[in-house]
C-alpha cells in the first residue's frame, strides 16, 4: 500500500507499474544497504542527471553510427498537452529503431511554419544533411508551410535541368539568329544600361563556342543518369533490371568523362563518389537477387546446363 500510496500522491500514472525501469527501481532499493537512503532533489536535478543522459548517448551510439551509412527519417508530429498548449516533437528514425530527439512548445508564436521549418533544420543539421533521406510530417497546414521553407534553404537537382540544355543545343541555331537580327538590336538600344549589358552578355555566351562544347560534355555524362530515374519512375516492376540498368550507367558516365578532349575527366572520381554514395543508401539485397533470378541475362548454353530442381 506504501507503493500505491506514493503514486497517488505524486500524481504517477497507474501505467508506471507496467514499465520495467520501475522494477529494476523497485529491485535496486530491495538490495540496497539498510538505512539506504535516496539521492537529494538537488543532486537528482543536476550530477545524476548528467550522467544519466551520458549514459543514455553512448546506448544510443550504436544507433547513431549507422546513421550515416544507412540514412535516417527524420519524423515530426504535434499534440497539445494537458494546457492545451501545441508542442511538436522530432525523432530520427532507421532500420535500427527510433531516436527521440527534442521536443519544443510552439505557443502564441506568429508565423508558425517558418519556426517549425527552423526547429526541423536544426534536427536536420544535427543528424547530418547528407544522412537525412526523407523528413516525414503530418497534414497540417502548418507542417505543409514548413516543408515549404526547408525547400527553400537549398536548390533541388531537377531533370529538368538535363531537358533545358538539351534544347538549348536544339534551339542553337535560332538563338544565334535572333541576336543579329535588326529588331533584337533595336530593342537592346531601346532598353536601360542594366538590361543593355545582360543582352550583351546573352550575345556573347551564344557566340561563345567553349560554352555550347561544355553543354555538350553536361549532357553526355547526365544522359545515363536522367533515363535512369526516368526508367524508375517508370510503371511496371522493375526490380529485377535495376541492378544490371545501374551497372551499364556508370560505364556510360565513366566513357563520357574519360574521354581525351572533355575537360571534366579530373571530376570523374568525385562524380563516381557522389553517384555511388546515393546508391549505397538506395540498394538493397533484393535488386541483387531480381538481377541474378532475371532469365533475361541468362544465355541458352547456362540454361541448357543447369539442373532444375522440382520440389513436391
Amino acid at each position: 500500500m506504501k507503493i500505491l500510496r506514493g503514486l497517488c500522491a505524486n500524481g504517477i500514472l497507474f501505467n508506471v507499474l507496467r514499465n520495467p525501469q520501475f522494477i529494476e527501481m523497485i529491485q535496486a532499493i530491495k538490495k540496497a544497504s539498510e538505512g539506504y537512503k535516496p539521492p537529494s532533489y538537488e543532486k537528482a536535478r543536476t550530477s545524476l542527471l548528467d550522467q544519466f543522459v551520458r549514459d543514455v548517448g553512448k546506448e544510443l551510439d550504436p544507433v547513431k553510427d549507422t546513421w550515416l551509412t544507412q540514412g535516417v527519417f527524420v519524423i515530426s508530429d504535434g499534440w497539445s498537452n494537458v494546457k492545451n498548449e501545441p508542442l511538436i516533437n522530432v525523432i530520427a528514425q532507421n532500420s535500427r529503431g527510433a531516436t527521440f530527439m527534442y521536443a519544443e512548445a510552439f505557443s502564441g508564436i506568429e508565423k508558425m511554419g517558418v519556426e517549425i521549418a527552423k526547429f526541423l533544420r536544426q534536427a536536420i543539421e544535427e543528424i547530418g544533411p547528407s544522412s537525412v533521406t526523407q523528413v516525414v510530417t503530418n497534414n497540417a497546414a502548418n507542417c505543409k508551410a514548413a516543408g515549404r521553407e526547408i525547400q527553400k534553404v537549398a536548390q533541388t537537382r531537377f531533370a529538368s535541368h538535363y531537358i533545358l540544355l538539351k534544347r538549348l543545343t536544339e534551339c542553337r541555331e535560332a538563338l544565334a539568329t535572333t541576336i543579329v537580327v535588326n529588331s533584337w538590336r533595336e530593342w537592346v538600344n531601346k532598353a536601360n544600361e542594366h538590361t543593355r549589358l545582360l543582352a550583351n552578355k546573352v550575345a556573347d555566351t551564344i557566340k561563345d563556342e567553349d560554352f555550347w562544347d561544355d553543354i555538350v560534355r553536361i549532357l553526355a555524362i547526365t544522359k545515363p543518369i536522367f533515363y535512369m530515374v526516368k526508367f524508375c519512375d517508370g510503371e511496371g516492376p522493375k526490380m529485377a533490371e535495376i541492378y544490371e540498368r545501374m551497372d551499364n550507367m556508370m560505364g556510360q558516365i565513366k566513357e563520357a568523362m574519360t574521354m581525351r578532349d572533355n575537360k571534366f575527366s579530373m571530376y570523374y572520381n568525385k562524380v563516381e563518389e557522389i553517384v555511388l554514395e546515393r546508391w549505397d543508401k538506395m540498394t538493397i539485397p533484393l535488386h541483387c537477387l531480381g538481377f541474378a533470378l532475371n532469365p533475361k541475362y541468362y544465355d541458352k548454353h547456362y540454361l541448357a546446363n543447369t539442373f532444375v530442381i522440382k520440389f513436391k
